[in-house]
Parts: structure tokens; C-alpha cells; sequence
């Protein structure tokens, strides 16, 4: 007899980023929708579009703020019931930070607001 354990969808990005980086970014979005039956695949190319990170380029030839991008969208795009953010933050400039940390865009062409549930 197996012990049923109950789950909570939620996402989390850490300072390892658990981005593949021989996958293109475009593979990791196929990836993340293959891994998650809450998959938000419009919002995610809408939200890395708004950002210029090319789907055809390879993640290892992103640069750190960007790999950090993909990281945080993938966990955004997984519609998680709690979504945990740690250091991949550390990577991204002051105004990504805030959109990121605040929900809110600072003039950017992207928002976040998209991703909240109930939205």
C-alpha cells in the first residue's frame, strides 16, 4: 500500500537555474509545457517577446540576465498556486528586479500582471 501524498502546485527558481543549457530557448518552453498541465504557453512567448530574448537561441549563448529571464518566466508560466523566487533575481538589473519582484511593469514592454491568478 502506497501513502497518497498531497501536492500543491507552485514553482520555484533558485540561483542554479535548472535551464538546459543545449536546449534553444524555444525547447525549454516545450520543455515546461510537456512538465506542466497549467501551462501558460501564450504568456510566456508574449512575456519573452516583450523582453527580445530570441526562441532560437541556444541558452548557454544568453546572457546571465537573460537566462535568469527564461528561468523566471518558465516558473511564471507553470501558473503555480505559490511561486518561491530566490536568487535567479540576483542576476537581472534594477528595473527587471522590480517587474519581477513588484508585479508591476516600470515601463517596460511586458507585464506580469498577466500571470496572477484569476487574471
Amino acid at each position: 500500500m502506497t501513502a497518497s501524498i498531497p501536492t500543491l502546485p507552485l514553482a520555484g527558481a533558485s540561483g542554479v537555474l535548472g535551464l538546459y543549457e543545449s536546449f534553444t530557448v524555444a525547447e525549454m518552453l516545450t520543455f515546461g509545457r510537456c512538465m506542466n498541465t497549467r501551462w501558460d504557453d501564450a504568456a510566456a512567448a508574449d512575456r519573452l517577446a516583450g523582453l527580445g530574448i530570441p526562441l532560437e537561441r541556444k541558452v548557454s549563448r544568453l546572457s546571465g540576465g537573460q537566462q535568469a529571464q527564461v528561468a523566471v518566466t518558465l516558473a511564471l508560466a507553470s501558473r503555480p498556486d505559490l511561486l518561491v523566487l530566490d536568487e535567479p533575481l540576483a542576476n537581472l538589473d534594477p528595473l527587471a528586479r522590480h517587474d519581477v519582484s513588484s508585479g508591476e511593469p516600470s515601463g517596460g514592454p511586458y507585464t506580469s500582471r498577466r500571470y496572477r491568478r484569476g487574471s
